[in-house]
């Protein structure tokens, strides 16, 4: 297995020099959505950088369109707060080598600069519908051909800077599993993320359950009112301050319906 491709999704940038710093060391495509359309190809560290000007917002537009300017065997997906370990691409590499009927593999990438933190299992595992929602989409690998001939992309309605701004990277993984592709989880930490300037968790407020309700009707048409349920119940403790439970899930159902009213769907 050979051939590694960063996919960088980035807001209003006007040079590479954060790329230094995310310690990228293998190829990568850079979108930028900057309100301008333009394509550049330049070399950091040797290695061949694409960087794309987008007129577009929205996280998941910005993960279609470096998957749509991808051309290596593995794509690693990135946002521009990441700071990968020097042997990033080695580790990558031979757990694609070892794990070949992996499709996507899942890695550790540790939370930084807040109170945030994520605990992670210490051992082996193959993803399934369940634990796939634990899965962040900076840890998320995977092999760009398997990707693109099932046709799998990310949720533009979905996601940061969209009408719905969480949940793109577990309906990707959703729509992997549908499709019969392998999710493999690996206890091994490629990089670490710096949510000390994160603005995308506000507090659960009716938008935070607005976007959960529309992301679990994405992952489950048939069974999202599960999904909503066993949410409200589960996370109970961190959300009774801000909201009661019947007021959690009625705003998670009424996320669906305005969901299914952007999509004219009955």
């Amino acid at each position: 297995m050979t051939g590694i491709e960063v996919l960088v999704s980035t807001m209003n940038r006007d040079d590479l020099t954060f790329i230094e710093k995310m310690k990228i060391s293998t190829n990568a495509i850079v979108v930028n959505q900057n309100g301008t359309d333009s394509v550049r190809m330049s070399r950091i560290n040797d290695n061949e950088l694409k960087f794309v000007c987008s007129n577009e917002k929205g996280l998941s537009r910005s993960r279609n369109l470096a998957l749509k300017h991808s051309k290596s065997e593995i794509c690693v997906l990135a946002d521009d707060d990441v700071e990968y370990v020097n042997d990033y691409s080695d580790i990558i590499l031979q757990a694609y080598n070892e794990h070949e009927n992996a499709d996507i593999i899942v890695f550790q990438v540790e939370r930084t600069g807040c109170n945030r933190t994520k605990k992670f299992r210490d051992q082996l595992s193959w993803e399934n519908y369940i634990t796939s929602l634990k899965i962040s989409s900076v840890e998320i690998t995977f092999k760009r051909d398997r990707i693109i001939e099932n046709g799998i992309k990310f949720n533009e309605l979905m996601g940061a800077g969209s009408e719905f701004y969480l949940g793109e990277e577990n309906i990707f993984l959703y729509d992997s599993l549908k499709k019969g592709l392998k999710v493999l989880y690996l206890p091994i930490k490629i990089a670490s993320v710096d949510c000390s300037q994160s603005s995308w968790f506000e507090g659960y407020t009716k938008e935070y359950f607005n976007s959960l309700g529309a992301a679990y009707y994405n992952m489950s048409k048939s069974f999202y009112s599960i999904l909503l349920l066993q949410f409200a119940l589960r996370k109970y403790k961190l959300y009774k301050d801000e909201m009661s439970f019947f007021a959690a899930y009625r705003e998670m159902v009424r996320g669906v319906r305005k969901y299914k009213k952007l999509n004219k769907i009955k």
